[in-house]
């Protein structure tokens, strides 16, 4: 339940803080990725294209999916220093990166 839309107090928000609607699908939005958002949103992109899928809602997945991709491969080039201190295989850090983007890589960097 959005405890505020555009900054504005809603009934039920019970601190004297309550956050903005956007810092709440910022909070929508992370939690979604962490568990497996990514993963699902390239698997969609992916059945789009056999057309199980309306066709608007497969056009915008596949869409979504390239521009995610295009992202991480921005990021692999940005952060191939920390994506090397993986423990296992290059090509799996690789792989991971381009799945995950910085839930991968941003780990490394910091040493665990």
């Amino acid at each position: 339940m959005l405890s505020s839309i555009a900054g504005r107090k809603v009934a039920g928000c019970a601190s004297r803080y309550c956050p903005s609607a956007q810092e709440e699908i910022e909070g929508i939005v992370r939690e979604y990725v962490s568990q497996g958002g990514l993963p699902g949103i390239y698997l969609l992109a992916i059945v789009g294209v056999f057309g199980v899928l309306p066709p608007g809602a497969a056009s915008i997945l596949q869409k979504v999916a390239v521009i995610l991709l295009a992202a991480h491969v921005l990021e692999l080039l940005f952060a191939f220093k920390s994506v090397k201190r993986y423990q296992g295989p290059l090509i799996d850090s690789i792989a991971l990166t381009l799945l995950f983007g910085l839930l991968h890589w941003k780990q490394l960097a910091r040493g665990t």
